[in-house]
């Protein structure tokens, strides 16, 4: 959890009100239209990710249906960061979907 100090709390906490955030005691908590924001901006990004991914590996593959790389090591650094960014982009995905949920009335 995130705790303010006492001397800046009511100077952060009114700004923060203000922004769509509003902090109690020990946490930060966001208003619900801003949940619903966040979360259709992390779904987006999240389906953005994953379409060009695929779609780059995709354009790598030949007439045969194999991917080409120049190298073993392109190969294995490419679909390594490939994977890693698939794993966030559905963090994204899971991420704002369950927002979008939570901020329904």
């Amino acid at each position: 959890m995130f705790r303010i100090p006492g001397d800046l709390e009511g100077f952060i906490g009114s700004t923060w009100r203000r922004s769509g955030f509003y902090s109690s005691k020990n946490k930060i908590m966001l208003d619900k239209s801003s949940m619903r924001y966040i979360g259709l901006i992390l779904l987006i990004l999240g389906f953005i990710f994953i379409y060009s991914i695929n779609k780059k590996r995709f354009n790598r593959r030949t007439i045969t249906g194999m991917e080409v790389f120049n190298s073993y090591e392109d190969s294995l650094t490419t679909r390594g960061g490939e994977g890693c960014l698939k794993v966030v982009a559905w963090c994204f995905i899971l991420g704002g979907g369950s927002m979008i949920l939570i901020s329904l009335d």
